[in-house]
């Protein structure tokens, strides 16, 4: 696109834009105000906290099955082993689900 200017040209030095008005001044990272707070509040926080949930409740599960059923598959035996640890899974993520509401309602009662 020619515009009537000769030589290499950028389309900041057409549009005369400033650094600093690359960021919205209230925005910035880096102002005072935002320096001490995290950037996304408390969404990412409670974003992670759902998926350890989700973690700590399909790992065990998911694992106890498949290696049940691997062990059931070397031992030639019928689904003894898978739904032994199944059930030993959905057991350990019923614990884990009582120990992590508890730590919660302990956190929240102190703050």
């Amino acid at each position: 696109m020619y515009c009537g200017r000769k030589g290499n040209y950028s389309m900041k030095d057409e549009l005369h834009i400033e650094d600093s008005d690359l960021f919205f001044k209230g925005f910035s990272p880096n102002s005072q105000k935002n320096r001490d707070k995290p950037f996304f509040g408390k969404g990412i926080e409670q974003l992670s906290q759902v998926g350890q949930v989700g973690l700590e409740m399909a790992l065990p599960i998911v694992g106890g099955a498949l290696l049940g059923s691997y062990i059931d598959s070397v031992k030639h035996t019928e689904k003894t082993y898978t739904i032994a640890l199944l059930a030993l899974g959905s057991i350990l993520t019923l614990v884990n689900g009582i120990r992590f509401v508890m730590d919660y309602i302990q956190k929240s009662k102190k703050s």
